[in-house]
């Protein structure tokens, strides 16, 4: 939904909110959008926009707004102090707005004490108060804390339009992205485009049985995000086959990647590149 529409009925507001979506450069400017409108003092009742002029608009444009509290914004991790300067800031009165908020940037990296903190905010609400965590997943908090928010979902682009926008890239780059902008982004930024390129063909000459299952290694320790890539097209080859009725391989396929998935995060070095390669053997004879 867009949050614009949130912010014109603060009437309805609960306390506390998950804003969550896949994109967060998108759920982070959706969220900056509904500050501006709910700090502004001077906007029309109806309209979407603040005005800009006011003296509220004035300070949120300068990241000085009193009545704004932005914590998480470094994004390793969200600590116990600075979820607990939450309380703080409640404890006083807005000053300019009438009303409070509170940012909880990155809250999915919130720490096991920084989350129970949280909590104790959330069963003892202010007036006028407003939090928004930020989550790529609303699953990644804990039930006590999704149990006390209203939890609103931001659309990510679907594939057909980033293809129109990214047409220069190729498809299977755009389908792997979900939907997520700011990655296909930052893969043109950092010329990443090429490493899955190379893994693209790659595969294409292994389902052709021109390469073998070593080079996969070899391509993917070229890039971080490579193997997970990989992943990808392997499921989205046994889509294919699936749809192509070509039967009990095919799902005998989906079954070894998803036990490779379950089991390649305890492998590290040597014993991963040997997972890998002993996986991508298993398939040769399913999903080729």
């Amino acid at each position: 939904m867009n949050l614009k529409q949130l912010a014109l009925q603060p009437q309805q507001l609960a306390h506390a909110h998950i804003i969550e979506g896949a994109d967060l450069p998108k759920v982070v400017e959706s969220c900056l959008q509904f500050t501006a409108l709910m700090l502004c003092s001077k906007r029309p009742l109806s309209s979407d926009t603040p005005c800009g002029q006011c003296q509220s608009c004035k300070l949120f444009a300068a990241n000085n707004h009193p009545d704004l509290l932005s914590i998480g914004q470094e994004g390793l991790s969200v600590g116990v102090d600075e979820v607990r300067s939450i309380a703080t800031f409640f404890s006083q009165k807005p000053h300019i707005a009438g009303r409070q908020i509170v940012l909880i940037y990155n809250a999915d990296k919130m720490t096991e004490s920084a989350a129970n903190a949280v909590l104790k905010t959330l069963e003892e609400p202010t007036d006028n108060s407003f939090i928004l965590l930020m989550s790529e997943n609303r699953h990644n908090q804990v039930a006590t804390i999704l149990s006390r928010c209203q939890v609103w979902a931001i659309d990510i682009d679907q594939n057909t339009d980033l293809k129109v926008k990214f047409s220069d890239i190729p498809d299977y780059v755009v389908g792997y992205a979900a939907g997520v902008e700011s990655k296909l982004e930052r893969w043109c930024e950092d010329g990443d485009i090429e490493h899955f390129t190379a893994m693209y063909q790659t595969f294409i000459r292994w389902l052709k049985g021109q390469a073998t299952a070593d080079e996969f290694v070899e391509v993917s320790g070229k890039h971080a995000e490579l193997n997970t890539f990989l992943l990808y097209l392997i499921e989205r080859r046994i889509r294919q086959l699936m749809l192509k009725n070509v039967g009990q391989k095919a799902i005998d396929g989906h079954t070894k990647l998803t036990q490779y998935r379950l089991s390649r995060k305890e492998f590290h070095n040597l014993g991963a590149q040997v997972a890998l390669i002993t996986f991508i053997q298993e398939l040769e004879y399913l999903i080729r």
